[in-house]
């Protein structure tokens, strides 16, 4: 593996997954708020409440990753940009 990739996937992995796990957060929370009504007050014990978040997170996740790349991308590249790396890899005739 080449420097350059090495440089350039450690602080993607670390936003990739952070993206994905606050993509995940939001649209579990969406749902849930939306069928608030439907679900309180119907005496139904936590482990259901946990295992409806699981089954939400897992029917989520197909939407959730590709939302997690992008913002990945767009933060890393941003980053890049920030501290002039990308105008540096330009300019050696890396990109």
């Amino acid at each position: 593996m080449k420097k350059i990739d090495k440089l350039l996937l450690k602080p993607f992995l670390g936003m990739f997954i952070s993206s994905v796990f606050i993509t995940v957060f939001v649209l579990v929370m969406q749902i849930l708020l939306l069928h608030f009504d439907e679900l309180v007050g119907k005496n139904i014990s936590w482990s259901m409440y946990a295992q409806l978040v699981g089954y939400i997170g897992m029917h989520i996740n197909p939407k959730a990753f590709p939302l997690g790349m992008l913002i990945a991308t767009v933060m890393t590249l941003g980053n890049l940009r920030e501290h002039t790396e990308l105008i540096a890899m330009k300019s050696a005739g890396i990109t």
